[in-house]
């Protein structure tokens, strides 16, 4: 039997928060379940509003992993159950990542960015 806990744990806004004002090194939890199961239709115990909550959460932590931000890693917690997790890199200045973090605000304010997450919507 999978353990499931599923739940949203930090919001985009949050998220975008804590990539703009960490400290190298620092490490953020951002869902604890199976995320691919989670963010897909019909395969997961949270409400529609959470999935998508859920789904903006990992498509900010994709693009902070693509635009070397974060360490996007994973520590399994139990069977089907794991913790996701983002870690500050060493190498981006504050102001890069702020402007990285505005850049994507407006992108997807717009609906134009094309990140792999989207086609789970």
């Amino acid at each position: 039997m999978v353990d499931d806990p599923s739940h949203i744990i930090v919001t985009e806004a949050e998220f975008g928060r804590w990539l703009t004002t960490a400290e190298p090194g620092a490490v953020r939890q951002y869902h604890d379940g199976f995320l691919i199961l989670d963010v897909a239709k019909g395969s997961t115990r949270l409400s529609s509003e959470e999935r998508k909550m859920l789904i903006a959460v990992a498509r900010l932590a994709w693009l902070a992993n693509e635009q070397r931000i974060v360490h996007l890693v994973q520590r399994r917690l139990s069977s089907g159950r794991f913790a996701y997790l983002a870690i500050i890199r060493r190498t981006k200045a504050p102001q890069r990542v702020r402007h990285d973090i505005e850049t994507y605000e407006r992108r997807r304010l717009a609906d134009t960015h094309p990140l792999i997450l989207g086609s789970w919507e």
